[in-house]
């Protein structure tokens, strides 16, 4: 590769991890001029779009990002330093969003509408990770599979997020080596994590079943 292109790739390697998006972004597209389907540089380039996060730009953000990495059209040359930058985005991306939106709606939680507006956005974080992880060269990556057996023993904070985990068992799961034993992890704990919640819900309802008998029974006293 030409000194140009490998100049411009330090320059934003550099930008990106002083979280400098712009500078990032402007090094990335000169690599780019010089060789367009340059894999590193576009896995570069998207995840330098996530670096500055904000509520209201986050589902615009994320789409950019993901359109920008499904564009890597030559996956032999992404090399595992880039992966793992796209996964550390992604799951750094997914955090920022959910914590934001937690402490968003905690704070207007009385206002109308504030509700519905939280669980239209778990859904929204729900698909990008959905989208993250219909990338191919992204699907049978051990630290991308790590990462998500984390999350799911720390319990997905949206039940529609599990199905990106499911997604993941079901192209992995016939898999020998590391990748079938991670994969057979993520689905053991997810089956656990589903148990649970119904567990919960059992006794929720049960709870809510008792006590409108119990009020049945003393109105008819």
């Amino acid at each position: 590769m030409s000194g140009q292109f490998d100049n411009a790739m330090t320059m934003a390697m550099d930008a990106y991890k002083a979280g400098n998006k712009d500078e990032c972004t402007s090094f990335c597209n000169q690599a780019l001029t010089v060789d367009p389907k340059s894999a590193n540089a576009k896995a570069l380039k998207g995840s330098a779009v996530l670096l500055s996060f904000t509520l209201a730009g986050a589902e615009s953000e994320g789409a950019q990002a993901i359109e920008i990495w499904k564009s890597i059209s030559d996956v032999s040359s992404l090399s595992d330093e880039f992966k793992d930058i796209v996964i550390e985005a992604a799951f750094s991306f997914r955090s920022n969003w959910l914590s934001a939106a937690e402490a968003h709606y905690n704070e207007f939680s009385s206002v109308s509408g504030a509700k519905d507006e939280y669980k239209r956005v778990k859904e929204c974080y729900a698909l990008f990770m959905e989208n993250v992880a219909a990338l191919s060269w992204i699907q049978s990556y051990p630290k991308f599979l790590q990462l998500t057996l984390g999350l799911v023993k720390e319990q997905i904070a949206s039940l529609k997020e599990v199905t990106f985990a499911e997604y993941l068992i079901s192209v992995n799961k016939d898999k020998g080596g590391e990748i079938g034993d991670i994969t057979k992890q993520i689905e053991e704990a997810l089956a656990k994590l589903k148990k649970r919640r119904l567990i919960k819900w059992g006794i929720i309802i049960g709870a809510a079943a008792i006590f409108l008998i119990i009020c049945a029974i003393r109105n008819n006293s």
